[in-house]
This record gives structure tokens, sequence and C-alpha cells, in this order.
């Protein structure tokens, strides 16, 4: 079983001897801690910054200082720490006055034994009180990072040179950029509402053939990628017309053939001119071969 970790305690109370039952009540229960009593405002204000308690036990009333006013200070500093009223004599409501400015607790000093479990109900406490805070924070930061994210995606959405459209899981149109209009040469109104016309394929960039009102066929590239619009899932189709790249690419392909067929026609033709020099070649020596032979009749 691991030790338990020693916790700090701040005791505001001007009677050392009740300080002595309080402690010893606390280490019946099996608490390990440390303490500091303090009896004045300065005392009480410098123990909070230098001995940096985790549960704060007060007195009511002191000669010097009071408890709704120490109670007040721990809640402008130090809202998280457990603050447990010790006192010997509380009204019901005195009581109900405490807790309503922020006390965690009290325990009449005629019952020091309700002290121990009052201290780690208060310690219970406020560590529930911390993880539900941080669990609000976490929704707050996801929430305003989501709505970061929003913002951010719908003014890429609205400047896009490409075509966006934003569908629902059911494929509906939510929402169309500028440029889309422009793609499909159709108006905002015309579109969000209606069904998405072309199949979806998730993460998977592939081409699309679009007929526009006017009926030009236009070749466009198609993405698909999850988003949350309106808070809500949702996806976003990112369109990129390629028409021009694709013709040009059409006519990069018919040049590279044309080339193609140059080069394999020149090929030939300096193979059959090669042939023709060869051919020469041949010739040339026959004729050659044929003025050195003697002529019939010669050395007779």
């Amino acid at each position: 079983m691991s030790e338990e970790k020693e916790l700090r305690i701040l005791i505001l109370e001007d009677a050392p001897t009740d300080v002595e039952l309080m402690e010893r009540e606390l280490c019946k229960g099996g608490l390990v801690f440390s303490s500091q009593r303090v009896e004045t405002e300065q005392s009480f204000t410098k123990a909070l910054a230098e001995f940096r308690p985790e549960v704060i036990l007060a007195d009511y009333t002191l000669p010097a200082f009071d408890g709704l006013s120490a109670l007040a200070i721990v809640r402008e500093k130090c809202p998280d720490i457990p603050f447990v009223f010790v006192t010997g004599s509380m009204g019901e409501e005195r009581a109900i006055e405490a807790i309503k400015q922020g006390a965690t607790d009290y325990v009449l000093k005629e019952r020091l034994s309700k002290l121990e479990p009052a201290v780690r109900r208060a310690l219970l406490e406020a560590e529930e009180h911390r993880r539900r805070m941080a669990a609000e924070e976490e929704v707050r930061t996801r929430t305003r990072q989501i709505a970061e994210s929003e913002a951010k995606l719908r003014l890429i959405f609205e400047g896009s040179p490409d075509a966006m459209v934003v569908i629902s899981e059911d494929n509906t149109v939510l929402s169309v950029n500028p440029a889309a209009e422009r793609l499909f040469d159709r108006t905002n109104a015309e579109i969000v509402g209606a069904e998405f016309g072309f199949p979806v394929v998730g993460n998977e960039t592939c081409e699309i053939e679009v007929l526009s009102m006017n009926g030009q066929l236009r070749t466009a590239e198609m993405y698909l990628s999850d988003i949350e619009w309106d808070g809500e899932k949702a996806f976003l189709i990112s369109i990129r017309d390629i028409t021009e790249r694709k013709k040009a690419e059409e006519d990069l392909r018919q040049r590279i053939e044309e080339l193609e067929r140059f080069r394999n026609a020149t090929t030939q033709r300096e193979f059959r001119i090669k042939e023709l020099k060869d051919r020469v070649k041949v010739l040339e020596a026959e004729i050659g071969l044929l003025r050195q032979a003697p002529q019939p009749g010669e050395g007779q």
C-alpha cells in the first residue's frame, strides 16, 4: 500500500491548545500532514503565499481577525483550497451564510471527532471540483477550437478558386462556394438542398465529368474529406476544374506521338539512304573490277 502524501494544513486559531486537539484528531484518523498556525490577517495572507496550504481550518471569531474575512481572502486569491470552519459555537444561520460565501464545511470544537472525516470529504470535493472545472475548460477549449476551425474553413471555403461543396451524411448539399456556382452554372439557391449528384469516394481523388446548365462539359478532380459544419458531421467535396490541364496533356501527348512518328520516319529514311550508299559502293567496286578485267581479244 502506497504511503499517503503529506498534507499542508493552515490553521487560523488563536488558542494553541485547540490546535493541539485538532492535530491529535487528524493524526488519529490517519492523516499525514504538516501544519502552520496563524491568528492575524497579515500572517494568514503571508502563509497563503509561502506555506501554500492544501486545506484551511479556521475559527469563526478571533481577537484580531475573523473567519469570514479569511474566507473572503481565500475565495479571491485561491478559491480551490477547501475551507473548513472549526469553531466553538456557530448557529445555523451563520453556518448557512458561511457555506453560501464558499466555506466547504464546519465542525464544532466540542465534536472534533468529526474533523478528520470533514477534512477528507473537503479534499475529495475539491478534487472533484478541479476535475469538473478541467473538464468544463476542455469542453470550452474544444468548442472554441471548433468555432475557430469552422471560421477558418468558411474563409477558405468562400475564397477558394476550386469549387467546394458541403454535403450531409445523407448526401444532401448544405452549402456551395462561388467557384462551385461558376463550375455548375447554377446559383447557391438552386444547388443547396438538392442531392449531390456524383458518387462519393472516401478520401480518394477521382475524375468526374461536369455538364453545366449551358451544355458545356468540363473535366474535374474530386476529393472528399470529413469536417464539422454548424457543429454536425459533414463532408467537404473539393472539385478542381482540370479541363484546360487535360487539354494541355492531350496536346502534349499528340505532339509526343507526332515526334515519335517523325523520328521513326527519319530513322527509316536514314536506314534507306545507308542501304543506297552501300549499294552504290558495291556497284562502283564492280564497275572498277570490270574496267580492270582484260577485254576479249586483248593479248592475242
